[in-house]
């Protein structure tokens, strides 16, 4: 286990992006199929092109259901990496955000694992904008691609969990794409950062990917409203600053009426919670699809009505029962 916990934390700080020639907006490659489980792999889509495109950063990879096994309603999962807005790539060294889209995917989910624009090539709002571009790939191409685009979801790690939480909270980003600003059906942070306000001001680290004029538009706590998405946020047992961030979001999504459902891993550190998306029963699959379920059914089906936030760090499994995706 130790060793597998360094290899993380290697792959987590040593991501990197590949080389190869991206494939044109309009068209979709020929898929990876696996032979026992029927997921198809689509590799290095362009999802931005022209003079601004990014030869490596503006690129997603589908891994799509079979055709005869998506869940029900054809859900979508925007899957964006982490790296302190500096660092990562949705090809991690592990390929870790590989292994959990296809994870999903192998439960009925397409997935959309994407990469973006890095400081400090950049400073916000370029993610952001890369994030939305990324979507509004996905939503023109919905019925190409088989998902329903009323039941497209958004979930990240670290960096990625505060751009998922952003998408679903700051509506103009969607709507500089032409989208509605219910175009996220939900949202699953796992350990992001969410209140940049009195962060950015305190040293380099932060102003590397925002200045501190726009350290508060980038805060999704500055946005939520009772209009957003139903929110579910994963965070690490062993973090009391990322715990205390994430405890920010749940009180102001809490302000507005919604009752956001908080997932502890317990024993873990930012880093180390990333073994779990290598876990078919893992808190990040089981929730992903619990709310997913929920949202595409009505909270009266399925798993039933959301739990109330709980912050019991260090206590609880992450895990909400035994029965797995």
């Amino acid at each position: 286990m130790p060793q597998l916990l360094f290899m993380i934390a290697f792959a987590f700080a040593a991501a990197f992006g590949r080389a190869d020639e991206p494939v044109e907006c309009a068209a979709l490659p020929e898929p990876r199929v696996d032979e026992q489980t029927g997921v198809r792999w689509y590799r290095d889509i362009a999802y931005t092109e022209g003079e601004e495109a990014h030869p490596t950063k503006h690129r997603l990879d589908l891994l799509l259901p079979a055709e005869d096994k998506w869940r029900e309603g054809r859900p979508m999962l925007i899957w964006i990496h982490g790296g302190g807005w500096t660092i990562g790539d949705k090809d991690d060294a592990l390929g870790l955000y590989t292994r959990y889209c296809r994870i999903l995917a192998e439960n009925g989910v397409g997935t959309a694992n994407i990469s973006y624009r890095l400081s400090p090539d950049v400073k916000h709002p370029a993610h952001i904008e890369d994030v939305a571009a990324a979507t509004a790939w996905l939503v023109e191409r919905a019925g190409k691609i088989g998902f329903d685009k009323r039941h497209l979801f958004v979930s990240g790690h670290s960096a990625g969990g505060h751009l998922a939480a952003l998408l679903a909270t700051d509506h103009r980003w969607l709507e500089k794409q032409g989208l509605p600003r219910d175009t996220i059906a939900g949202a699953i942070p796992s350990s992001g950062v969410f209140d940049l306000e009195s962060l950015v001001s305190q040293g380099r680290r932060w102003q590397r990917a925002f200045s501190v004029e726009d350290a508060p538009a980038a805060s999704p706590v500055t946005h939520v409203d009772a209009e957003d998405p139903p929110f579910v946020l994963v965070i690490e047992g062993n973090g009391l600053f990322m715990q205390a961030q994430t405890r920010r979001l749940a009180e102001a999504l809490k302000a507005t009426g919604a009752e956001p459902e908080v997932v502890t891993l317990a024993g873990v550190n930012h880093i180390t919670m990333l073994a779990d998306l290598l876990d078919r029963n893992g808190a990040h699959a089981t929730a992903s699809l619990k709310l997913i379920d929920r949202v595409v059914r009505g909270p009266e089906a399925g798993n039933g009505p959301q739990e109330k936030p709980r912050m019991d760090t260090g206590q609880a499994s992450g895990k909400s029962d035994d029965s797995g995706p």
